[in-house]
């Protein structure tokens, strides 16, 4: 790592950006990656743009920028779609006081942010060459310029990524097929207390996340973590805001309160590569065996979908627990190969279930030719009925091609249809996710009195508990009278022992005479452990 960042290297102790001296680092980044990939074929091509500086220019600032780009062709004919995996080659020290009026010659070594994630996809890429490693799908390696807010203009940042997420994607995509998802690596070095990495995703990405960590519990003295969170900060933002798949492997999110040496010019390989860099060996170890289940066609087919991988929309919600009837809607599904090569022509089917009865059945989709490891997206538009007004089950069924071994074809996923949500003006709980799931309390506000049921489920709407709160109108409890109550969800249910995941929380408020659910509301719930 002492190459990336002075100190005997090929340049200067700083890869800002804008400092015309970076482009030393680029031009060594194109030549180390062509050395790795030469021997399976690979290519690497530089993408040059404009940074878009407006306030300053001249000999000062480095113009263009450019993203370096490596390409190893995919096994499979034809449009097989592509895999990413990338990091970002700029630094900066903005942390440090005076970095503002002096980053033209102050230090900005960042050898954890990114040396560490240039240097596991460089020997990714190392180890993919000497073992002759070639994926089914096109494999893209991608070193992103201008990550960081472009100091003198910090309204600039994550230039690389906009432009790979943009144009450049539209004509990837048209040459090469879909993108199944980006791997980008972001601080992988400091962990003081052990090898720790966290797979980062936003909801749909989420079967990304799972394959890494599954991946990485093949490495020795490595835990990976999968957490949903809404990070955008890094070169993976861009990708979700087009609508891709992509995470962000990570030392912590909270890079901040984890790291002292974060954007200040004490980020070095002494002071930032616990142990001498080993976590990094040991992501790119994890990223490498990644990289080996993108590879295994010859293997049968192993086309999968899970309980996560159906998904609701409704607006700007991505994973709604509830919709209303005459809501437009999409169901989302996304099938992932888990074994080898999947012939085109596999199908899929997905069914509106109200207590086992199929109410509705959406056109039989049709799969596409999907490689090892790839990802295929359908959406069903739905515009929920009355008939459909229930706690109804989206079911998912793959037919695969035969001799296809996945152990997991079909999935169901819960979602609730209510006509009238209007008698529980709202409803959430705190805190929320919740490491204690006895104390954290549930709030709800009711516009008229009457019996309530609570019900926790799990994501498939399997009835983990129930709790009802009765109503006598001669001694109404306030729990069940007009305003705003609160409870204990440990008052409510049993969660001494609830495991951490994802829950659901259903309250219905009953018509007194026959009891069914009037008026509902379903809010989902995270457990931490």
């Amino acid at each position: 790592m002492d190459t990336l960042t002075g100190g005997g290297g090929i340049g200067p102790a700083s890869r800002a950006a804008p400092r015309p001296t970076t482009a030393d680092y680029v031009t060594w980044l194109e030549g180390r990656l062509a050395r790795h990939l030469a021997p399976i074929g690979g290519t690497v091509a530089l993408r040059s743009f404009d940074p878009g500086f407006v306030t300053v220019g001249g000999d000062s600032i480095r113009d263009p920028y450019t993203n370096v780009v490596g390409h190893v062709p995919g096994t499979l004919p034809g449009k097989p779609g592509f895999f990413l995996v990338g990091a970002h080659l700029d630094a900066t020290a903005r942390r440090d006081p005076d970095y503002d009026a002096t980053w033209a010659t102050h230090d900005a070594p960042g050898a954890d942010d990114n040396g560490s994630g240039l240097a596991a996809v460089l020997e990714t890429a190392r180890v993919m060459g000497e073992r002759g490693m070639r994926p089914g799908a096109h494999l893209l390696f991608v070193f992103f310029d201008g990550e960081e807010q472009q100091v003198p203009e910090p309204d600039l940042f994550l230039l690389g990524a906009n432009v790979m997420a943009g144009m450049d994607l539209d004509s990837l995509e048209t040459v090469l097929g879909p993108l199944h998802g980006f791997v980008n690596l972001d601080m992988v070095a400091y962990n003081p207390t052990g090898n720790r990495i966290v797979a980062l995703t936003n909801v749909p990405s989420r079967w990304l996340a799972d394959a890494f960590v599954d991946a990485a519990d093949a490495v020795d003295d490595l835990v990976a973590v999968r957490t949903v969170q809404g990070l955008t900060f890094s070169d993976h933002g861009p990708f979700w805001a087009v609508g891709r798949d992509a995470i962000l492997l990570i030392e912590d999110p909270d890079v901040i309160s984890h790291n002292p040496h974060y954007h200040r010019d004490s980020d070095t390989f002494a002071n930032t590569y616990s142990r001498g860099g080993e976590q990094v060996a040991r992501v790119a170890q994890a990223l490498v065996s990644l990289v080996t289940t993108w590879e295994a066609d010859g293997a049968p087919s192993a086309l999968t979908v899970t309980s996560e991988d159906i998904r609701v929309t409704r607006g700007i919600a991505v994973d709604a627990a509830e919709v209303g009837v005459g809501d437009s809607t999409e169901i989302a599904v996304g099938v992932t190969n888990r074994g080898g090569l999947a012939e085109a022509g596999w199908t899929l089917d997905v069914e509106i279930r109200i207590d086992g009865r199929t109410v509705r059945s959406f056109p039989t989709q049709v799969g596409p030719a999907l490689p090892a490891g790839g990802r295929a997206n359908f959406r069903l538009p739905w515009i929920p009925t009355e008939s459909e007004r229930a706690a109804v089950t989206v079911a998912a069924t793959v037919t695969a091609p035969a001799g296809d071994v996945s152990t997991s074809p079909a999935a169901e996923r819960y979602v609730s249809v209510s006509s009238d949500t209007a008698d529980i003006l709202r409803a959430y709980v705190y805190p929320n996710p919740t490491t204690d799931p006895r104390s954290a309390i549930l709030h709800y506000e009711l516009s008229r009195e009457g019996p309530l049921r609570f019900r926790l489920m799990d994501v498939t709407g399997k009835i983990v508990d129930t709790a009802t709160i009765s109503y006598d109108p001669a001694f109404p409890d306030p729990d069940v009278d007009v305003g705003v109550a609160e409870r204990p969800l440990g008052v409510l249910f049993d969660v001494d022992d609830l495991a951490p995941g994802i829950y659901l929380l259903r309250l219905e408020q009953l018509d007194p005479g026959n009891l069914e659910g009037a008026a509902v509301r379903v809010i989902k719930l995270a457990v931490v452990r």
